[in-house]
């Protein structure tokens, strides 16, 4: 910053009344920065062989374990907005990965469904991220991997309960 006289000064920066976070130690940041860097891991890992993004692989994941969901129902369990939902649908449809087909007792309804080429892209990755997992939790003890999941489970359903979207 300069002065009216054409002196430099440093900016002033406020003092927050709040203690800091310290946000390397809080947990949602911790979780975050947990996911971003295995699903970036995993995506180069895969992306020598099917030119996807991460959210494609997770769509096509829950499409493989939730056939003939709706688009909605992706949306909902994926985690991922509507509008990044319809893309990876709309990439993975154009690549031949994931067909669409109408619902037979409601016709406006668009059910989702792994193809043959959608399977075997699949059944490809799935080696992957199972290995990426084993890498992750290789320096844990089996009962410890079993209480972590256990305790994910519950910061799940306890995230679920209290901050949905409206």
């Amino acid at each position: 910053m300069t002065t009216s006289s054409g002196s430099r000064t440093s900016p002033t920066v406020p003092r927050s009344r709040a203690p800091l976070l310290g946000i390397e130690h809080y947990l949602p940041y911790q979780l975050a920065l947990i996911s971003q860097r295995l699903a970036l891991t995993l995506e180069q890992r895969f992306q020598h062989r099917h030119a996807f993004s991460r959210n494609e692989w997770r769509v096509l994941a829950l499409v493989a374990e939730m056939p003939q969901c709706t688009a909605a129902e992706l949306v909902t369990r994926s985690g991922m907005d509507a509008v990044a939902v319809h893309r990876a649908l709309k990439k993975l449809h154009e690549s031949q990965l994931v067909a669409q087909v109408r619902d037979i007792r409601d016709g406006r309804l668009k059910r989702q469904a792994l193809t043959k080429a959608g399977r075997r892209t699949y059944d490809d990755i799935v080696p992957l991220a199972r290995q990426l997992e084993d890498d992750l939790l290789r320096s844990l003890k089996p009962r410890q991997v079993a209480l972590l999941r256990q305790m994910l489970r519950q910061l799940f359903r306890e995230s679920q309960t209290h901050w949905e979207e409206d």
